[in-house]
């Protein structure tokens, strides 16, 4: 019997505001979402994750690496990722330009806040804005997967190879395309069948970013009234829709828990 490929699909930034962590929350208790990814450095995340741990699984939720759009948890004097007086991270377009030393060392200050909230190491991993994706930052990223033994998203070849070097499970491909762009749940169905047709992709990431809009999302982040957009999508999408395409929902590829 053939065996069935897997579609995972992520909602990212949990923990961003309540009307996010919400939508994620009735999302994955739908069966609608396998996963999410929680931000540990928005303030007031860790509240709100407290708030709705008991209605999730924590070993769906993983851990939403951030180098932009809230605080870090470690101190950097001489400014290696942050405004030195506010410790405010600074835009995406200074990824290039950061330590990576100081990186880890930040991301691994995120891990261990997550563990303290959760009781247990993320499950997987993936980055806010994509950080991971720069080449000077992409072995800071993998040795987080390694210290956690998470799962981790994919992205550009050299990070595929650099994934599959050092043995961290990913899945085969990840489609971020549809996230964002007010597009209808067909266009994301279609898609989804484009990929799993390709004979080298048994599991694939879908990156999602549903939410309710609050006072909150419209002050704090630009992509706002999309998101409630893909919040109605999402509700359309069943397992139905991935069963005729030989697909089904599947949990995020992951290595051991801790």
């Amino acid at each position: 019997m053939k065996r069935s490929k897997i579609v995972v699909i992520n909602a990212d930034d949990f923990g961003l505001t309540r009307g996010v962590s919400l939508a994620i929350v009735e999302l994955l208790a739908a069966n609608r979402i396998s996963s999410t990814t929680a931000m540990m450095c928005v303030p007031g995340s860790i509240e709100l994750q407290s708030e709705f741990r008991a209605q999730v699984n924590s070993r769906k939720i993983g851990l939403h690496l951030q180098l932009t759009n809230g605080f870090s948890l470690t101190q950097n004097p001489k400014g290696l990722l942050t405004d030195p007086d506010t410790h405010r991270f600074g835009p995406k377009e200074q990824f290039a330009d950061l330590d990576p030393r100081a990186v880890y060392d930040e991301w691994s200050a995120q891990v261990r806040l997550f563990a303290s909230v959760y009781g247990h190491h993320p499950a997987h991993i993936d980055t806010h804005h994509g950080p991971h994706k720069v080449p000077a930052l992409t072995e800071a990223y993998v040795q987080i997967a390694r210290d956690t033994g998470a799962g981790a998203r994919t992205g550009p070849a050299h990070v595929a190879k650099a994934l599959t070097r050092a043995g961290i499970p990913h899945p085969d491909a990840i489609y971020d395309q549809w996230s964002l762009k007010r597009l209808p749940v067909n266009v994301l169905i279609d898609e989804i069948a484009l990929r799993l047709a390709e004979p080298d992709i048994g599991c694939l990431e879908v990156e999602t970013h549903p939410g309710y809009v609050d006072d909150d999302l419209m002050s704090s982040s630009s992509a706002n009234v999309v998101r409630g957009v893909e919040l109605e999508q999402l509700r359309l999408l069943t397992e139905s829709h991935l069963n005729r395409l030989g697909a089904a929902l599947g949990e995020y590829p992951s290595g051991r828990h801790e």
